[in-house]
């Protein structure tokens, strides 16, 4: 008996290392895990939960912290689309002179 206890607890430890217990979907946690299952995805993913004590305290944590991630990844994306765009427009002579105008000298006033 104890080799099927030991059998068991060596293929639930692969499969949790795999990540296998997790329920499957969108891949993101939700109503259907179980509260060990959203602390150790917690824990996979640095989101600190507070005094999370309940399911909907574990998933309003995890979900707050996925949002702050999206909003930083996409300031991010749009930041980097902006320093393309004006090197792009450097790079072919698009500058704030368009028409070639020599520069304005600034006046002692």
């Amino acid at each position: 008996m104890g080799m099927l206890i030991n059998r068991h607890r060596d293929r639930h430890d692969a499969d949790a290392s795999s990540g296998a217990d997790a329920p499957s979907g969108d891949g993101g946690p939700d109503k259907s895990w179980t509260n060990p299952q959203l602390i150790e995805f917690a824990k996979a993913n640095d989101i600190d939960l507070g005094d999370a004590k309940k399911k909907a305290d574990y998933l309003s944590s995890i979900k707050a912290h996925q949002d702050e991630a999206a909003k930083v990844a996409a300031d991010a994306e749009a930041e980097a689309e902006a320093e393309a765009e004006a090197e792009a427009e450097t790079a072919n002579g698009d500058d704030e002179n368009p028409d070639g105008d020599p520069p304005l000298e600034p006046s002692d006033s």
